[in-house]
Order: C-alpha cells, then structure tokens, then sequence
C-alpha cells in the first residue's frame, strides 16, 4: 500500500504525502464482497482486542515490577533494622548550583565542560547536553559547584528527587542551578547505598513534603540536608548494595522483555490486519484466539 502511495505521491518518503484527490480516487486496494468485509471485519474486532488486552497487561505490569522491587528494598534494608537518620547527621555536605549572576545564559557554549540540570538525569543516568555546557575557563570560576566521582546530583525543581551518582567520566562537571550536589564523606555513607536508597518512592515523598511548593516544587539545601535515611555500617550497606544491583539486574530484563513482547504484538496485530485485508489469511477457516 505504501508503495502505491508512493506511486501516486511524487515519490516522497512514506512518513509523507503530498497526494491529490484524482491520485487517492485512484489508488487499487482489496475489495472483496460485501459478506466478506463483514466476516473480517468481525473477525479482527475480535483478534485485535485480544492482542490490544494483552499488550495493555505487559504494559501495566511494567510499574507493578518496579513497585515490587522497591518493596523488597526497603524490607530487606527494614530486616536489619536500620537507625533513620538525617543526612547532615550521617556525614554528607550539599551545594546547590550556580544562579543568578553567577553563571549567565550568554556564556554557554556548545562541547565543553557539560552543565547538569534534572532535565539530563533519566533512569538514575547522567545524560548532558552538548549544548548546554560552559568554557574550561568559566568551570575553573566554579570549581564550588564542580561535581566529583562518588557524588549525587539531585534535581531541586520540577522532578524532586530526581538524582543519579557522578562517575569518574563526569568528574568536573558543574552542578546546574536546579540541581542540588550531594558530597558523602565515604567512611561513613556508600554513594551507591543512597542511591539505592532514593530510588524508592516512599523516601523520595519526604523530599516532595518538604518541598516549597508556591509554583513549581523547589527542594533547599536545608530540606535535603533534613532528609532521613536508613542508616546502616558500611558492612551491610556494601552487602546490601551488591545485592540490589543483582535484584535490579533482574528487574530489568524482565522490563525489556515484557517492552519487546508488546513491540511484538503491535507488529503482530498490524500483521495480522494486512493479511485479513489482502486475501493472505482465509478468515472463513483461521482459528479463533490470538497465542503469543
């Protein structure tokens, strides 16, 4: 059918048309009879909606897995029964990013040293923009906010809580002026830890609830600096930590494979609807009920 689109439609790529009237009147498609059209019709009503049911579930399921995985979480950081403490109490020092005067819009330059807002932070990942960085110069001028391997970087506006660790790759970059840096003092806290530790949801609604919330919420220093964690020796955070990346490991291939099963029954329908159509499936003797 594209391909006739094509034909018809100077040639253009088959996101675009450019087609006439006269050109679509013309277009050659199946036309079996009257009966017909109502059999397949009825029969891909049926088939359609099976496969539509059961890519809503894979769908659905996928937040139910990520639900699931944060209860664990928190049951086995729960099971040694950890001392909740604040965060200033517990070691770490935070610096908010420049603003105002400190760092202008007119000195951003594009493939330098990359400046991080939580518009870059996705899926607990640093992801900067080339266009959104400044000059060696100007990062040496605010070396304060410079982020350092083993720190978190946390989104202060919009997303709050968003947050993901600083790598040895990233080691440098700024701290944007919606972000909050999180510096630990390693001896005390793992980095890794508490970055497990704000994946979950009913830690990251105290940082929401502490939040200003006049307009957009915005998190301070003193909020995070306020925020209670379960605090455990390094021992069992260390062991803890290699546990819940083995978990997440997991978690996440059960995550792609339910993406991949509901690609497949997108093309799987959109299949079986051109073979209805075009005379390729005998709907008079295909098989009711959809098996994936």
């Amino acid at each position: 059918m594209i391909a006739e689109y094509n034909r018809l439609g100077k040639h253009m790529p088959p996101n675009q048309f450019d087609l006439s009237w006269e050109n679509f009147r013309s277009i050659v498609v199946p036309m079996p009879s009257i009966v017909d059209q109502w059999r397949i019709a009825n029969f891909l009503d049926a088939e359609t909606s099976r496969l539509d049911q059961l890519s809503r579930l894979r769908l659905t399921q996928l937040p139910l897995l990520t639900e699931r995985g944060q209860r664990e979480k928190l049951s086995q950081i729960e099971g040694y029964e950890p001392t909740w403490l604040e965060l200033r109490r517990a070691g770490a020092r935070v610096t908010t990013g420049p603003f105002g005067t400190a760092l202008s819009a007119a000195e951003y330059v594009h493939g330098a040293v990359p400046v991080i807002n939580p518009t870059h932070i996705k899926d607990s990942r640093i992801n900067p923009s080339l266009s959104e960085t400044v000059p060696p110069e100007v990062a040496i001028r605010l070396r304060r906010h410079m982020l350092r391997a083993g720190d978190m970087v946390v989104g202060r506006k919009g997303d709050i809580g968003r947050s993901a660790l600083v790598n040895s790759d990233q080691d440098g970059w700024i701290c944007g002026s919606d972000s909050i840096a999180i510096h630990f003092d390693q001896s005390r806290l793992s980095p890794a830890y508490i970055a497990h530790v704000l994946s979950i949801d009913s830690v990251r609604e105290q940082l929401l609830a502490r939040s200003v919330t006049a307009t957009m919420p915005s998190l301070s220093e003193g909020n995070l600096l306020s925020l209670r964690i379960p605090y455990l020796d390094m021992q069992l955070q260390r062991k803890l930590v290699g546990k819940f990346d083995t978990d997440g490991e997991h978690v996440t291939s059960l995550s792609v494979s339910m993406s991949r099963q509901a690609d497949v029954l997108t093309e799987r329908r959109q299949a079986l609807i051109t073979a209805a159509v075009t005379g390729q499936l005998d709907v008079t003797t295909a098989r009711s009920g959809v098996r994936v």
